[in-house]
């Protein structure tokens, strides 16, 4: 529960962290950084800035990622689940 909107976490990295819920990652600049293994559930990544970032085993359940912009660049071991695709598609499942 906790609002990052329109952070600068370029650069940032998180690896291994719990799982965090209905927090607010809307326009946020994560450039270059990184996430590792994390879970994201009920959150709002929209326009975020995921450019360059290395995103790998992350899973996002329930989360709104309309507009975000490089999500295609994740890895394969990255899902969404009940989520809004970047293109604004609502997926049950998929892999990014």
């Amino acid at each position: 529960d906790v609002d990052f909107s329109g952070a600068d976490m370029e650069e940032a990295i998180s690896s291994f962290c719990p799982p965090k819920e209905r927090c607010n990652f809307s326009k946020v600049n994560w450039n270059r950084g990184g996430l590792q293994r994390c879970m994201f559930i009920d959150c709002d990544f929209i326009k975020i800035n995921f450019t360059k970032a290395k995103i790998l085993e992350v899973t996002f359940v329930r989360c709104n990622l309309t507009d975000a912009k490089r999500v295609g660049l994740l890895a394969p071991e990255s899902y969404m689940k009940d989520s809004i695709h970047p293109n604004g598609q609502r997926v049950s499942h998929c892999s990014l």
